[in-house]
């Protein structure tokens, strides 16, 4: 029918639901639909009813992956560009393709995309999507390499709960750093809340750190008593972490466990019962928090019972760590009065 049509140069007008009912038949397989689609884009076909068959295709047909494999570039071919909206509904909500998706985002950006309308695609996306995990982690890296960025929000979320290395996270993190994302004032802080000591590193904190980063009294507390930094940043990063903190260290209280002994205490007296970093660092620390108003010789509750520092180091002399022993003896613990 189509021939004689064609033949007898009759004007057909092709619309776009006639093209997404021919390409919607499941009685056609991949041979059928192009042939029947090579014949009927002969005929006058407006470029609204390409977008539009294009965008049903690839958002909503449920062709086999190998079918769609072999009909998407055909449409791709017809279109001088595609529209915004067919491109994010087909990354953030399709998964047709399975293992092939990563290709065709790759056809859909050939398209001379202008990356400006869809600066939150790559934080849509990493929120949440339909694919499997190496599907999407392909569509990350490669949406990350047009030189798309993420909310502070998405890159706190990403440094907190992916499962990706460290060093998978800084490579990344660089990349989009690069592309114009900013950490946001929290990232930091929930690095530092969320991130067990062990896996701690020095070179994702600096890379999210910024003028504008805040901090809980509960980081504060984390990275000096549990991680273990660079004995050389250590003191600087302390205290630029203590100064942005929205509670001052002197407010800070402790609860740790010291020998089998659960204490309530102030920062300075948990840091030197609990230090595991080198003496001098350790001395330096302590000092700056003394500056800080903080009185090493303060009541703490040691099983609930009011004791003093000085009273405690004398009983439990023995359970104190070689760095402990050190720092009070420098600062005269023992002596001291109040």
């Amino acid at each position: 029918m189509l021939e004689c049509l064609q033949e007898g140069n009759q004007y057909v007008p092709i619309t776009g639901k006639l093209l997404i009912a021919v390409l919607s038949v499941k009685e056609l397989d991949a041979d059928g639909k192009l042939r029947v689609l090579a014949k009927l884009l002969q005929f006058q076909t407006d470029a609204k009813s390409v977008d539009s068959a294009l965008n049903h295709y690839l958002c909503y047909n449920t062709d086999s992956p190998q079918t769609r494999a072999r009909v998407i570039p055909v449409l791709l071919d017809r279109v001088n560009a595609v529209p915004t909206n067919t491109v994010q509904n087909y990354i953030l909500k399709c998964a047709a393709d399975g293992a092939s998706k990563p290709e065709v985002v790759e056809q859909l950006f050939r398209k001379g995309l202008n990356i400006n309308f869809f600066q939150d695609l790559l934080s849509k996306y990493m929120s949440g999507s339909p694919d499997s995990v190496l599907v999407r982690a392909a569509i990350i890296d490669y949406l990350c390499d047009q030189g798309l960025k993420v909310s502070g929000d998405t890159l706190t979320d990403y440094i907190c709960q992916s499962q990706d290395t460290v060093s998978a996270k800084i490579e990344f993190i660089r990349k989009l750093l690069d592309n114009g994302t900013q950490p946001g004032r929290n990232s930091a802080n929930a690095y530092l809340e969320q991130t067990e000591p062990g896996q701690f590193s020095p070179e994702l904190l600096t890379l999210l750190l910024t003028p504008a980063s805040s901090f809980s009294a509960r980081s504060v507390e984390r990275y000096l008593l549990y991680i273990q930094d660079k004995a050389e940043v250590k003191l600087q990063t302390f205290r630029t972490i203590a100064q942005r903190c929205s509670e001052s260290v002197e407010s800070i209280s402790c609860l740790i466990s010291h020998g089998g002994n659960s204490i309530k205490c102030n920062l300075a007296q948990a840091y030197i019962l609990l230090s595991k970093d080198p003496v001098e660092v350790t001395a330096q620390i302590v000092s700056w928090l003394t500056q800080q108003r903080l009185r090493i010789n303060a009541e703490m509750a040691v099983a609930g019972a009011g004791m003093r520092m000085r009273k405690y180091v004398r009983i439990n002399r023995g359970l104190l760590s070689y760095t402990a022993n050190a720092i009070c003896e420098q600062f005269k613990v023992q002596t001291m009065l109040f």
